[in-house]
């Protein structure tokens, strides 16, 4: 009996130390909190192979309808009909996250992490001034490299630590644009987002036959617009605004901590539900773009992020993240070659470009400088798109990384 009742105080000193660690941990990691996205904190649209190849833009030109996920205005000048599919490959290094680099574990190098998803599926058509685009996407991931720890003592093993994250958010998206003008062009995009969350931490000592478990979950669900106008001088010159309206990405979370000790015949759980938020920043961009010696194409553009007014609210506290806001900067260059490839006239764009993506962590100063570039294969209806960007973390000395490779694959009608 006596050692039982000492089993239960381990456990309530445990769960003192263990909330304890964990909260200091979430306010002192950096780029990475457990709900930050991989990449970058700093989305806004989503970057299809062309846009990828040319500085992560996705205001300015309307290489395919995703655009109608950050400037709607431009589906205008899209094809009468056009459908697009986008794949992609990211891959990112990370230092501290989670129990990695916190005071639970080290590790002497980074650790990566790569997903791979069919990222992005939608269809544009008009109907006499008015263009309309639908679309679903992958906005972001929240999945960390796993962990799975042993230790053994002359070839037993008697401790085990397991720990894994991950999560996505979905975007659903409906989008009007029309012209005003001639020289003025409108939209406006209505979103809803969809997504979840989980992370699972478990110690096991195999020899006392002690299991501790910390699970905790997170449905997601929000609802914002987005919209954009584009000035067109002529039709080699133009500019746009864009903008996200901010909005909280809500939470219904569950929670469960539990300690089991076979030996004692001991199972202690805890189990707690929550409606979480994190109030997410509103975005203004704008961009211009220029057609120069015909058909050669420049572009730049500048992208606001509000994250001074970012909270995050997790089980009934507020965690401290005091962020900046945060302008990336994007340009891109294009020129396409016209050949003949088996008999039909096909244009082979080469792209260039490049990204500043300064993160708005506080604590950590972090920002990536990246480079873009990608080609592809367009015949008059269909067309074939890769991308790629490569970018290295500057002014911190985690010297995280990440690459990231895009394959759109589009029809024009």
């Amino acid at each position: 009996m006596k050692k039982k009742i000492s089993l239960i105080i381990f456990f309530l000193l445990f769960l003192l130390t263990w909330s304890t660690s964990s909260g200091l941990a979430q306010t002192n990691l950096g780029q990475y909190e457990d709900e930050a996205p991989l990449q970058s904190w700093n989305n806004f649209g989503l970057t299809t192979a062309a846009s990828l190849a040319l500085g992560i833009s996705k205001i300015v030109l309307p290489l395919n309808n995703s655009i109608s996920l950050s400037n709607p205005s431009l589906l205008v000048k899209l094809a009468n009909l056009t459908f697009t599919l986008n794949g992609s490959f990211l891959h990112t290094s990370l230092h501290r996250y989670g129990l990695v680099n916190t005071g639970v574990l080290l590790t002497q190098e980074n650790v990566t992490n790569n997903i791979s998803a069919l990222d992005y599926g939608g269809v544009s058509f008009k109907i006499k001034a008015w263009t309309i685009g639908i679309s679903i996407g992958l906005l972001e991931y929240y999945d960390r490299p796993g962990v799975d720890l042993q230790k053994d003592y002359q070839g037993r093993i008697y401790y085990k630590l397991n720990y894994n994250q991950q999560g996505l958010l979905r975007n659903f998206n409906l989008a009007l644009a029309r012209p005003l003008s001639r020289h003025l062009l409108v939209g406006l995009g209505f979103n809803l987002v969809q997504g979840n969350w989980q992370r699972r931490v478990k110690e096991e000592w195999l020899i006392s036959q002690i299991i501790i478990q910390d699970n905790r979950q997170e449905d997601y669900r929000g609802f914002y617009l987005n919209g954009g106008l584009t000035f067109l001088f002529n039709d080699h010159l133009w500019a746009s605004l864009a903008f996200r309206t901010p909005f909280k990405k809500k939470a219904t979370a569950e929670s469960q901590l539990s300690y089991r000790a076979s030996l004692f015949q001991t199972n202690i759980t805890i189990s707690a539900q929550a409606n979480n938020f994190y109030q997410q920043p509103l975005v203004l961009g704008t961009g211009f773009y220029w057609e120069f010696n015909s058909p050669g194409r420049l572009l730049a553009e500048l992208t606001y992020f509000r994250w001074s007014d970012y909270q995050a609210h997790f089980f009934e506290e507020n965690l401290g993240r005091n962020f900046k806001d945060t302008i990336q900067l994007s340009m891109g260059l294009e020129y396409p070659i016209t050949s003949q490839l088996f008999g039909v006239s096909t244009e082979f764009p080469l792209r260039l470009g490049s990204f500043f993506d300064p993160q708005p962590t506080k604590s950590e100063k972090t920002a990536y400088l990246g480079i873009t570039l990608g080609t592809g294969v367009h015949w008059s209806h269909f067309h074939l798109d890769l991308g790629l960007a490569i970018a290295k973390e500057i002014s911190n000395e985690s010297g995280l990384h990440l690459g990231k490779l895009g394959v759109t694959i589009s029809y024009n009608y």
